[in-house]
Formats: structure tokens, C-alpha cells, sequence
């Protein structure tokens, strides 16, 4: 029975943060545009702990690993020939990959700013609640067994 208990708290808390990150983002598109949307949500998803905010810091990360790609592709005139690639840059409102280049740079900074905001507030919480930090296997000293034979 504690446990079915347990079980029914610990969902209501994540529904709670769930509807708060909905709300957020729906009020962010009414207000905004979609960009907005997605950063405002995935902030309050992040600051709630519905989702890790080192996920936000990897999307950052790869979003940065992409811009000397895009800088390297606006380069080559094979590529700027490329109905292909001129269609999915046009559609993102953009008019060549060097521009492309400057807004995933933009992602990569919000995607960046949230997670290091996400993982401050863990951080807060957790020195709040008086949990000590979690130790690595690093920090973990191996004492030797003592009164056992060695074969």
C-alpha cells in the first residue's frame, strides 16, 4: 500500500511539471513565435527537473560542433549550387549557409544558457535539501579486506 502511495505522489509531482512546462510553452506561442515556444519550455522543463539540463548543455555542444561545418559548406561552391540545400535554407528564412552558421550559433548559446541554468538550480535544491553532492567512483576510497586469506 506505501508503496502505490509513493508510486501515485512522485506521478503527481511529474504531472505537475509537465502541465507547468505546457503551459509555459503554449503561453510563449501565443505571445511569441515558436522559437520561444521551444526555449521557453524546454527552460521550465529543465528548471523543473522534468528533463536533465545536461541534455540542453549537448544540444549545445553539437550545435556549436555544426557552425564550422556550415562556415565550410557556404565555402564550397558545389554546395551553393545545391537545390537541395538551398530549398532547407530558404525554408528556415535564411539566404545562405553562412547565415545558417550565425543562428545555429545563436541555439547553441540559449540551448547553453539553459542547461547552465538547469544545473545551478539542481545544484541549489540539492544544498537545500541537505544532500551532499554525489561522489564518483574517484572520490570513493577502496579499503582493503582485512582477516581474509589472499590465494
Amino acid at each position: 500500500m506505501a508503496v502505490a502511495v509513493q508510486s501515485l505522489v512522485g506521478n503527481r509531482g511529474r504531472l505537475i511539471k509537465l502541465a507547468l512546462t505546457i503551459a509555459v510553452a503554449f503561453l510563449s506561442l501565443h505571445r511569441w513565435d515558436a522559437g520561444a515556444m521551444l526555449y521557453l519550455g524546454l527552460l521550465t522543463a529543465s528548471l523543473t527537473g522534468l528533463i536533465d539540463g545536461r541534455f540542453s548543455v549537448a544540444a549545445g555542444l553539437l550545435a556549436i560542433a555544426c557552425c564550422p561545418l556550415l562556415l565550410i559548406a557556404d565555402h564550397e561552391a558545389w554546395l551553393q549550387r545545391s537545390t537541395l540545400v538551398n530549398y532547407y535554407v530558404a525554408n528556415l528564412g535564411l539566404y545562405n549557409l553562412s547565415a545558417a552558421a550565425d543562428q545555429m550559433a545563436i541555439w547553441a548559446f540559449y540551448f547553453l544558457c539553459i542547461g547552465v541554468a538547469a544545473l545551478i538550480a539542481q545544484a541549489v535544491v540539492r544544498e537545500r535539501r541537505g544532500a551532499a553532492p554525489r561522489a564518483s567512483r574517484r572520490d570513493v576510497e577502496i579499503a582493503p579486506r582485512r582477516g581474509g586469506s589472499v590465494a
